[in-house]
């Protein structure tokens, strides 16, 4: 079988999203993603599983957990330079290829029913998956959402336009203990590509990856609201 070599071909708009044609959704075993020779070279590591997961046609959020500065966290929560992917492997899906790519690299991935986006987290991390503020049944998929390291705020507003919420953030996430590996978290860089996900569905993924929640609120006209904050104040206040 022809050698595949594995490179950078997702085309995006930096600092912001587009949308394009729909894609499939496979399964490990499915005939779609037939088997193939795939080689990596010295790629870094988040790379190889954003390729593996696009040609999956697989939905994956990169914890918020993983980024550090150094860029990356291992599995015993020690900081590291990113890890790089080399590797070659023959007559292998790429559903196949991503698992065993994150169980040598100590990564799994965890559903949310409240949203069809995989969670890439390490495998000794503990985590209790949000559930949707929001009826996303009102709410049609987007064939394709792109973002290239649009900051989490902006990305957060642009989802929020797009399916008619009224959102505002706790004045406490912008405060100097808001921080996510070092970066302030609404600057938090998102980049990622989804399918057939739709805004509330993402936006809730978003929240969920970066330990964030919101609170259902009321202006002064009785207009609903959702206010972005902690997930510790979103469960105090339990209000969904």
């Amino acid at each position: 079988m022809r050698l595949k070599t594995i490179s950078l071909f997702l085309a995006v708009l930096m600092g912001a999203a587009t949308f394009t044609s729909p894609a499939r959704q496979i399964s490990e075993n499915s005939t779609i993603d037939s088997p193939s020779d795939m080689t990596f070279d010295n790629l870094p590591i988040t790379s190889a599983i954003h390729q593996l997961a696009f040609l999956a046609g697989i939905n994956i959020l990169l914890d918020s957990k993983l980024h550090s500065n150094p860029p990356f966290v291992a599995a015993n929560g020690k900081a590291i330079a990113e890890p790089t992917a080399t590797n070659h492997w023959t007559n292998i899906t790429a559903h196949q290829a991503l698992n065993r790519m994150l169980a040598e690299h100590g990564l799994t991935m965890l559903t949310n029913p409240a949203t069809p986006i995989m969670r890439v987290v390490s495998t000794n991390r503990v985590v209790q998956a949000l559930p949707s503020f929001f009826n996303s049944t009102t709410n049609d998929p987007t064939p394709a959402l792109v973002f290239d390291d649009l900051p989490l705020r902006d990305a957060l507003v642009l989802l929020a336009n797009q399916a008619r919420l009224n959102l505002s953030f706790d004045p406490k996430l912008s405060a100097p203990g808001a921080m996510v590996g070092g970066t302030p978290v609404l600057k938090c860089p998102v980049k990622e590509r989804w399918n057939n996900v739709n805004s509330k569905q993402a936006i809730t993924a978003l929240l969920d990856n970066f330990d964030l929640g919101v609170v259902l609120e009321t202006d002064s006209s009785g207009a609903s609201k959702f206010r972005v904050t902690t997930r510790q104040d979103a469960e105090v206040n339990s209000v969904r």
